[in-house]
């Protein structure tokens, strides 16, 4: 029996129940029974089988289903139904979607979307759409980002934001802003980014995260007093860092 004559001869629930579980496979229904409930239900489970979706059946309703389960369905909506709200939608669940969306029905509410979907995104923005608005958002979904910002809109708060997201970012961060506290964030999120640290600050975080029994950059790191609330910090963190605690500071409270 031919695909076709299969999805032919199944009926209704089981139909139903085939296209529920991979919505692609509606490319396999014939024309009639493509029903507005199947279409919809297709879209449901995989949003870009609004492809497969005859244009007639492409109302609102399905459209809107489709890009909300995949931004990419964008598309194979009609020109005429793309709406900024639908729009926003897509980028929400697909940051590239954007690329799809016709230069006039862009908005900032659509970018903010994308970029809090994929920091990166702002790279993708036109230049008079890269405000000082969407640069926190940028770094609070991937603290990398920052190394995209331009200098002259680096401050203190979009550093702090971004190491706290993702020590390494401490990388990119400029010299000048290279605070105790934004270095102790960066060390706390990615003992890695120690390697970062001005050499006047290192030996304070040397022992910020311990790796017991573990070789590593950190065997080779200065000893250095370790303040109470570093110790805390770590042990909170990553419980078996305690192993790592100098014992005059293993108090109760740490220990619990």
């Amino acid at each position: 029996m031919a695909k076709s004559g299969y999805y032919a001869s199944l009926d209704r629930d089981e139909l139903f129940a085939v296209i529920r579980r991979n919505g692609l496979m509606l490319r396999r229904v014939p024309r009639p029974r493509k029903t507005p409930a199947l279409c919809l239900a297709a879209v449901q489970s995989v949003g870009r089988a609004l492809g497969y979706v005859p244009q007639v059946l492409r109302t609102p309703e399905v459209c809107f289903a489709a890009v909300r389960q995949d931004g990419a369905a964008l598309k194979y909506v009609p020109r005429d139904l793309i709406t900024p709200g639908l729009c926003i939608s897509a980028v929400q669940t697909s940051p590239g979607a954007d690329v799809r969306v016709s230069v006039k029905l862009r908005s900032w509410d659509m970018y903010f979307a994308a970029v809090r979907l994929n920091g990166f995104m702002f790279l993708q923005f036109p230049d008079d759409s890269r405000t000082r608005e969407t640069y926190p958002a940028a770094v609070q979904q991937n603290g990398l980002a920052l190394k995209f910002i331009p200098v002259q809109h680096i401050t203190r708060e979009l550093c702090a934001a971004a190491v706290q997201h993702n020590g390494w970012a401490l990388e990119f961060v400029p010299e000048a802003l290279k605070s105790p506290d934004i270095c102790r964030a960066a060390v706390q999120q990615d003992p890695y980014s120690l390697m970062f640290v001005p050499e006047s600050l290192r030996a304070a975080y040397a022992r910020l995260a311990c790796f017991p029994g573990k070789r590593g950059f950190f065997e080779t790191a200065p000893a250095a007093p370790v303040a109470p609330d570093v110790s805390l910090a770590s042990v909170q963190k990553k419980g078996w860092s305690l192993a790592n605690v100098p014992e005059e500071l293993k108090s109760p409270d740490l220990c619990l």
